[in-house]
């Protein structure tokens, strides 16, 4: 269901963190943790304007994630 999972991600965005890194990762773990029958995720989350002291519309991470409980 959509609706859940969208509760699950907009609670982990709702966490500080310094890297998207983990925040892709938390994201992951929580609906693994949620949403046993979930294998594998794919995840890009874009931080827009991010503190680079550059010019540049976004940073942006991709991560590809695999449930090892399975």
């Amino acid at each position: 269901n959509y609706a859940d999972l969208y509760k699950v991600v907009e609670q982990e965005m709702h966490t500080p963190s310094f890297l998207l890194e983990r925040v892709t990762g938390r994201i992951a773990e929580r609906i693994f943790r949620t949403f046993p029958v979930v294998q594998a995720i794919d995840l890009g989350i874009m931080k827009k304007n991010p503190p680079f002291g550059a010019d540049c519309d976004g940073a942006l991470i991709r991560s590809h994630f695999i449930n090892d409980d399975k």
